[in-house]
């Protein structure tokens, strides 16, 4: 608004815009899901197209095939509590340059997800997509396996993207007794090592229809989990572990395997999340370890809900300040992004987000004259840092109980009195 031209003696008003700019959470628990479907929009074409019930899924992709297991892990997200997926569907040589014009063809090739000779591969478009946060990849058949080369570059994206990848187990590690000779060798099978596993949480064992019959080829529990987390973002929030008693999986018979208490320590020690059942619960998530939360790694960012905390977080922030492009790098620019990532922090705060009986205690943020040198100021660069203490799930509820020893009956006056009921 421009300001008015004075054209006599007096007061003039004029209205500028002050208040800072509020920082709004990005979207969270939107799954992608790449695979073959029976018909709809290939991604090659329409890219990811966004459904919010199974009923809009079989709408759009048709009837639900046991030849295209995708199709059953979108109808398990949104059984689980899922409310927003974006569906890649994929048919073999599309995305490496053949016209794929019989719809029966051969299965999917790595190059159909991931892309070669130049060409880029279907899970490419998911760069751009509007509120990707998981991404589940399951086989290409009943009792296949996802690839790992397939796997690998879909962790490179999820790192690209700030978003999580849910890894099935394979088929062959319903040989419990095999597993357990060597579980970490058999992670490392899959190539998902380095900084970058910290986006990537592994789920075992697979997931069993009721009533079952014997030989019934089990599907991959990524598309229940990811449903799982997606309710408990909605009950909770992005920091509670989507682990634990309420991390039921509606609808499953039995899991492919029973995994019990030993095996399970030794499974979660190499960041193997187990699904577990429990007399009257049923199978449930039993586990919340990223793949970079095996007990020899270190890794900070060990646990599920942290994070994905830290992804939300970097996802909401940059996207809240985008207005701070461009504008005036000086001490007017920094305290009005420090009130807006503050604002943000704060209210976070408020909802349970981090450690602490005070903000001060669960978070700063600091945009000044220290995080912004002259050398950075030179370069256009402006400096804002955010810290926070995250809450950490309870893997382990120790109880200590020790025995009391009353003296025998008989005793002394003040034994007895001891003994007395107040």
């Amino acid at each position: 608004m421009s300001p008015p031209v004075p054209a006599a003696p007096g007061v003039y008003i004029d209205e500028i815009g002050g208040m800072p700019r509020t920082i709004a959470g990005v979207e969270t628990s939107a799954c992608a899901f790449a695979g073959r479907a029976p018909g709809g929009p290939l991604a090659a074409v329409a890219g990811p197209v966004r459904v919010s019930s199974l009923a809009g899924f079989v709408d759009r992709f048709g009837p639900l095939d046991p030849a295209c297991p995708m199709g059953a892990a979108v109808r398990d997200f949104f059984e689980q509590g899922g409310r927003h997926a974006l569906i890649l569907r994929l048919r073999h040589g599309v995305a490496t340059g053949d016209d794929g014009a019989d719809d029966a063809g051969p299965a999917l090739a790595d190059a159909d997800y991931i892309g070669g000779d130049g060409r880029d591969g279907a899970l490419s478009m998911l760069r751009d997509a509007e509120g990707f946060d998981l991404l589940c990849i399951p086989p290409d058949g009943p009792g296949a396996d996802t690839s790992p080369a397939v796997y690998r570059a879909a962790l490179a994206l999820c790192v690209e993207c700030r978003a999580m990848l849910l890894v099935d187990g394979p088929a062959h590690w319903d040989d419990l007794p095999a597993l357990l000779d060597d579980p970490a060798a058999a992670v490392d099978a899959l190539g998902l090592g380095g900084e970058a596993a910290r986006n990537a949480a592994l789920y075992y064992p697979r997931l069993l229809p009721p009533g079952a019959a014997a030989g019934t080829p089990a599907r991959v529990a990524s598309g229940a989990v990811a449903g799982v987390i997606a309710r408990t973002d909605a009950a909770h929030g992005v920091w509670k572990a989507p682990a634990g008693r309420e991390a039921v999986l509606a609808g499953v018979g039995a899991l492919s395997v029973q995994v019990g208490d030993v095996a399970g320590g030794v499974l979660n020690q190499v960041a193997i999340n187990c699904l577990r059942a429990f007399p009257g619960m049923g199978p449930v998530v039993w586990g919340a370890r990223t793949m970079g939360g095996g007990d020899t790694m270190g890794d900070e960012f060990k646990y599920v809900p942290v994070r994905r905390l830290a992804l939300y977080l970097e996802r909401s922030v940059s996207r809240g300040i985008a207005w701070a492009v461009f504008e005036p790098n000086d001490a007017s620019l920094w305290a009005r992004l420090r009130q807006a990532v503050g604002d943000f922090m704060l209210a976070l705060f408020r909802q349970g987000a981090f450690q602490g009986t005070t903000p001060r205690d669960g978070y700063f943020v600091k945009c000044d004259a220290t995080t912004v040198t002259a050398q950075d100021r030179a370069a256009g660069v402006c400096n804002i840092i955010v810290g926070f203490a995250p809450l950490k799930p309870g893997e382990f509820v120790v109880l200590a109980f020790a025995q009391a020893t009353l003296p025998e009956p008989g005793g002394t006056e003040s034994a007895q009195a001891a003994r007395s009921p107040p």
